[in-house]
């Protein structure tokens, strides 16, 4: 198993079941490496823009990963969330061809905050 994020482990920020708000376009966007468009290997894609700024439950905190180019598990140091009903369009942005596999999204932490 490879590592994934530079950052060290820790505990995650919030749990499954919380409500979580995701931080503007904006703010995250400034968090990204301009080369990646990610911030510690996490890809922020065009199509998350449209969820920003909205509360979403917390259905699982994600600690690793399964690349199936690679047909490799990254376990992750940093806490990646999936939350409730944000399922991938299909339409990635390198891709010339809409995908058909409808995975989560997944979100960094830095991406998210306690909703009010």
């Amino acid at each position: 198993m490879v590592t994934l994020f530079r950052r060290p482990l820790r505990n995650p920020k919030f749990i499954s079941g919380e409500v979580v708000k995701i931080k503007s376009a904006d703010e995250i966007m400034k968090s990204l490496d301009p080369d990646t468009r990610a911030l510690d290997g996490c890809l922020f894609t065009e199509q998350m823009q449209r969820y920003c700024g909205e509360r979403y439950e917390i259905l699982k905190v994600v600690s690793s990963i399964f690349n199936e180019h690679k047909q490799r598990t990254f376990k992750t140091k940093s806490a990646l969330y999936i939350l409730e009903n944000l399922i991938c369009d299909g339409n990635a942005d390198d891709f010339p061809h809409k995908c058909d596999h409808a995975c989560f999204l997944l979100w960094h932490e830095d991406w998210l905050e306690r909703a009010r």
